[in-house]
């Protein structure tokens, strides 16, 4: 996993963060964005720590369906949206 600096507990904005975990039993992707994320201790941690975040969007995708890795945002396809409604 991928981190940003950190001074004071804020994290650095500068950097992207995401992470992309596969299920492969569900078909479905699951992006962890840590852009908007205002906290961390990632960088203080020792052995047997508890890991703490603040912030993050979290994306559960399904199989076929599209995220704009520049804009760190999912594509939604307009036509199964009105189908849905």
């Amino acid at each position: 996993m991928r981190h940003r600096p950190v001074k004071d507990g804020k994290v650095a904005a500068a950097e992207a963060f995401i992470e992309i975990v596969i299920d492969r039993f569900s078909s479905s992707v699951i992006i962890v964005d840590g852009g908007p994320m205002t906290h961390t201790n990632l960088n203080d941690l020792q052995h047997g720590d508890r890991l703490e975040l603040h912030d993050l969007t979290l994306h559960v995708l399904p199989a076929g369906a599209r995220f704009d890795l520049k804009k760190q945002r999912p594509i939604v396809d307009r036509r199964k949206r009105r189908q849905a409604a």
